[in-house]
């Protein structure tokens, strides 16, 4: 009878395998003899083997995989990784790794036809910043996927061709196609889907709990261009334990360069609900800034501290954890504002423009229309600065 280890070499090395049934290599199959669980070398011998066979590394139920010493995994092209539900969980030692992150592709020369699907990622461990960074991703499709935190971290869930994924060695490289729907992500102290240099992405129908700030963020660099995103029927809930931050809003589009460019980004039917907070704060629902081309409609804003939506502005703040002054600016042009619906917005008690339900600073040509605002504290159902 074969070894076990013989059965292993032949399944990485042949194109249709032992334990390849149904389309699904079972990561389990890689454990060596007297492991517990599955480790991040087991699990990339999985991804690998999975891009090679075109089938899927498959997380079985009760599994836990753990990425020791900071280790992240890279997914090659063609891989997919496909969990049984909340069970079949991804985690850390608490190491500190390579930006952080626990899944990653080839930020060099980036990949093609990714998919990740139905598991849980934990992001509770210290040394853990991040869960998942690409760059230069033609084809990525994220569903079903359960992330959890730490209270109070900046930790970020998602992050596409944005500054995380560039330094140094690498540059952003354009991403396409990417798909983020009916997910479950909470603890997003910095962001939960973060798309920079994209052309084409649909965030859609997922679920975020204990967010603090652009949970969902368009923010393109430099002389980047983030184009064809479409941001709708997701539901957000702030948590209202955690710092003001940069007071940008739960959902942000933004240019932080004058060079960057947006264009056709579409927010879309969004619920977005805040507990009550400290007087004072004066977070927005949806921030706008410094950009075009952006139609935010029919989405639902409740209990926001400051305006339900703002449109261009510019202030100084600090992140949580003692980080530096982040800047946002710039003049809002050609968005359409309409059939949203503001409830009980300015909970900070904001005075002037900065008060509005509203609230538009530095803008040019702009429709807003057929808006809903009911119950609030706002000074004016649209203000606008001088």
């Amino acid at each position: 009878m074969a070894s076990r280890r013989a059965v292993l070499a032949a399944l990485i090395s042949a194109p249709v395998a032992a334990t390849v049934r149904e389309r699904q290599i079972d990561v389990t199959s890689f454990v060596e003899d007297g492991s517990s669980h599955p480790h991040s070398r087991q699990l990339q011998l999985a991804l690998d083997a999975s891009a090679r066979n075109h089938v899927c590394a498959y997380i079985p139920a009760n599994c836990t995989i753990l990425m020791e010493r900071g280790r992240s995994v890279t997914m090659p092209s063609g891989s997919s990784l496909v969990g049984a539900g909340a069970s079949s969980i991804i985690t850390s030692d608490g190491a500190p790794g390579p930006r952080g992150c626990l899944i990653r592709n080839d930020w060099l020369t980036g990949s093609r036809n990714i998919k990740l699907c139905n598991f849980a990622l934990d992001r509770g461990q210290p040394g853990v910043e991040h869960g998942i960074l690409f760059n230069g991703i033609d084809g990525l499709t994220v569903e079903r996927l359960i992330s959890t935190g730490r209270s109070k971290s900046m930790s970020g869930v998602l992050a596409v061709s944005s500054v995380l994924t560039a330094s140094g060695r690498e540059r952003r490289l354009l991403s396409r196609n990417v798909r983020v729907t009916n997910c479950s992500l909470d603890d997003c102290g910095n962001f939960g889907v973060q798309l920079g240099l994209v052309d084409g992405a649909s965030i859609s129908g997922n679920r975020f709990a204990r967010a603090f700030r652009e949970v969902i963020g368009v923010e393109p660099e430099a002389c980047d261009r983030a184009r064809n995103i479409t941001i709708a029927a997701n539901e957000i809930g702030a948590d209202p334990n955690l710092p003001d931050g940069s007071q940008t809003g739960l959902i942000i589009v933004t240019t932080t360069s004058g060079a960057a460019a947006i264009e056709n980004v579409v927010v879309d039917g969004n619920v977005l609900r805040f507990a009550p907070s400290e007087p004072g704060r004066r977070s927005p629902g949806i921030g706008i800034y410094g950009t075009a081309g952006v139609d935010v409609r029919r989405n639902t804003i409740i209990g926001a501290p400051g305006p339900g939506i703002q449109l261009g502005n510019r202030f100084s703040s600090r992140f949580a954890c003692g980080a530096t002054p982040h800047m946002i600016h710039g003049i809002v042009s050609g968005a359409t504002i309409r059939r949203n619906l503001i409830r009980n917005c300015n909970q900070g008690g904001l005075s002037g423009a900065a008060g509005a339900a509203i609230s538009i600073h530095g803008f040019g040509q702009l429709i807003v229309d057929s808006n809903r605002i009911r119950g609030s504290r706002h000074t004016a159902d649209v203000g606008r600065a001088p």
